[in-house]
């Protein structure tokens, strides 16, 4: 009697097996079914999917014209909100722009210690950190140095 079932239950797995392997080199030809060809049961309502919002990753990329580059620097900072919201409105940034682009110049200086500002292919402005000021040149805007952790821009060279 065992022997009997071992002999069903190998054929078994071996049926099982030459099903699988059909399966696998001529595929099953399934396609997906849409739930009107189920038959929903009554009407279905079409409905449009909710616009998504933009993330700021897409904004950035929608943009294009803006971008922040680090560059190597011998020293870097972790500047706070505050401090790079004040940089970035010097060099002539929009709020909206602060809002999408303020982790870049973060990152930027926090990693590398130093950031180009690129408009649309040009360089506008240079930030870098030295001890604890920032150094910005703007080609439209000039030169400053920035305490960090509060503290105005002031045009003069800092003393040494």
């Amino acid at each position: 009697m065992l022997a009997k079932q071992g002999q069903i239950v190998s054929r078994a797995a071996t049926a099982v097996l030459l099903v699988a392997l059909a399966l696998l080199l001529t595929g099953c030809n399934a396609k997906p079914v849409q739930w009107s060809e189920l038959g929903a049961g009554g009407e279905t309502q079409h409905r449009e999917p909710a616009p998504r919002r933009e993330s700021r990753k897409q904004k950035k990329q929608n943009d294009g014209v803006i971008q922040i580059v680090p560059q190597k620097n011998t020293e870097v900072a972790d500047l706070s909100p505050d401090d790079i919201v004040a940089i970035m409105r010097w060099i002539g940034f929009t709020d909206e722009h602060i809002l999408v682009l303020g982790t870049d110049m973060r990152d930027a200086l926090l990693h590398s210690g130093r950031a180009k500002v690129m408009y649309k292919g040009e360089a506008e402005a240079i930030v870098a950190i030295n001890g604890a000021q920032v150094y910005i040149q703007s080609r439209s805007r000039g030169s400053y140095v920035h305490q960090i952790g509060g503290g105005p821009f002031s045009s003069a060279a800092p003393n040494r």
